[in-house]
């Protein structure tokens, strides 16, 4: 969408009530929508991509967003360059998203969906294409010492808002996880996305067949998929991915140390 009086773009995301089959389902859609635009209030970090504003609209609550018209989600982003990119590139994707959530889990931020689909790929034609996470409709935030931050839930219905291709990347307790264990949640979804950006194919064909692909490794292994993957980077996957929450780093920073 284009602003009518400054000519400036936006992107502009609809949660649409026409999804909405009942009243209910239609406040639960106008909640996540409200949500989304709360949780990032105060965030400020280039890998994370922050709600301009929120609006009422006719066909349901909006979201306007900064427009990057050459920006492209990062699982379209994988299958066209993926091929062109060295291990060091590759590796610095990793540590983008690794710093984004870090920065986030400090500020109790978590996104509980993490996914190649929820991060956009800016510059992508360049040598050093530039991440941005998005999609925050299923996060969660804890109460800081601020004034003003208050706690706010994530959404209890996390898999009415997940599609398939998403669900390969999410820790197998996603869905049932509370706050308190958010943070390894997100620690599995960048060790799966790390898995992806490496071995150059999801963690699996689909949901149904990441459990065992967990416990055949207790976790996922580079290993299984290419040649000469280094010990310290499958070890780095295997644990963000192991199957036990305890077994995991503790959050995005211990993932990157």
């Amino acid at each position: 969408a284009r602003h009518a009086a400054t000519g400036v773009a936006r992107r502009v995301r609809i949660y649409p009530y026409a999804r909405a089959a009942t009243p209910e389902a239609r406040e639960r859609l106008a909640r996540t929508a409200k949500r989304e635009a709360s949780i990032l209030e105060g965030v400020e970090h280039p890998g994370i991509q922050r709600v301009l504003d929120y609006r009422e609209a006719e066909l349901g609550p909006a979201l306007v967003f900064e427009h990057d018209p050459n920006a492209l989600r990062l699982d379209r982003f994988l299958s066209q360059h993926l091929a062109k990119l060295s291990l060091e590139q590759r590796l610095a994707l990793i540590r983008q998203l690794g710093e984004a959530m870090a920065y986030a889990h400090g500020k109790r931020l978590y996104h509980r969906g993490l996914a190649p689909q929820s991060v956009l790929v800016r510059d992508a034609e360049t040598d050093a294409p530039r991440l941005q996470i998005t999609n925050w409709q299923v996060a969660s935030r804890g109460g800081g010492t601020s004034a003003g931050l208050l706690r706010t839930m994530g959404t209890q219905h996390v898999e009415d808002h997940l599609v398939d291709p998403v669900k390969v990347y999410l820790a197998p307790e996603a869905e049932a996880v509370g706050d308190e264990g958010a943070a390894p949640t997100d620690v599995f979804s960048l060790g799966a996305i790390a898995f992806h950006i490496i071995a150059g194919r999801p963690p699996a064909a689909n949901p149904l067949d990441l459990p065992a692909r967990l416990r055949e490794g207790n976790g996922l292994l580079l290993s299984g998929a290419i040649n000469g993957a280094g010990r310290w980077l499958e070890e780095m996957v295997r644990a963000a991915t192991a199957p036990v929450v305890r077994d995991r780093p503790r959050d995005a920073r211990e993932f990157l140390d």
